[in-house]
């Protein structure tokens, strides 16, 4: 006899609450930022993310990738919320990336305060950029259920670089929201059987 879970448990949460320079035509500083996860149980079935009081003056230069302890990776956002005509500056704005969003993160933007789902507007292949230590190219995914039946724990890695010049900006910091279920790990036999008789 073994307990086991069925569904999600409650989410846990992991934050940094290290500021993120977002350097002119750059990678940010630190790069990657960073957040380590341990002694959680299960594999994951939902991961959202949260960026904190983002400020940029062309936010449409800000790339940014998520990759997770076992290397799987989620563009999170990249040419979103600026355009050539309009350039939206955003000041202390927080964008939590979720799946589920009802609404990709805009392209166009202005950006404001909410839940989004990721999206890429760099276009697919090697449009971006994300020098060493992060992995290589593509970064085609914006799907965060990449991470969904991996083991949560160990370092997480947030890539932010700024792919062109004159504008800059910074965040307060980073979280994680990760839930998980635990597998059926022990051996499990099920027999049904059935009769049947006439009235």
């Amino acid at each position: 006899t073994f307990p086991f879970t069925i569904g999600g448990t409650a989410s846990r949460n992991f934050s940094s609450t290290n500021r993120v320079v977002i350097n002119d035509n750059s990678s940010a500083s630190p790069y990657p930022a960073t957040i380590s996860v341990i002694n959680v149980g299960g594999t994951v079935t939902k991961v959202t993310a949260t960026i904190s009081n983002l400020s940029h003056t062309f936010p449409g230069d800000i790339d940014m990738l998520l990759v997770g302890p076992n290397g799987e990776k989620v563009m999170l956002m990249s040419d979103a919320g600026s355009t050539s005509a309009q350039h939206n500056p955003i000041s202390n704005v927080t964008l939590t990336f979720d799946a589920a969003a009802a609404a990709a993160i805009s392209a166009p933007g202005p950006l404001v305060s909410g839940t989004y789902r990721p999206a890429n507007y760099a276009g697919l292949g090697s449009a971006d950029s994300f020098p060493p230590p992060a992995p290589p190219i593509p970064y085609t995914n914006t799907d965060l259920s990449v991470f969904n039946g991996a083991s949560p724990n160990g370092v997480w890695s947030l890539y932010v670089v700024d792919d062109s010049s004159t504008d800059a900006g910074s965040f307060t910091g980073w979280s994680l929201s990760i839930q998980t279920s635990d597998p059926v790990v022990a051996p499990a036999n099920l027999i049904l059987s059935a009769a049947g008789a006439p009235n």
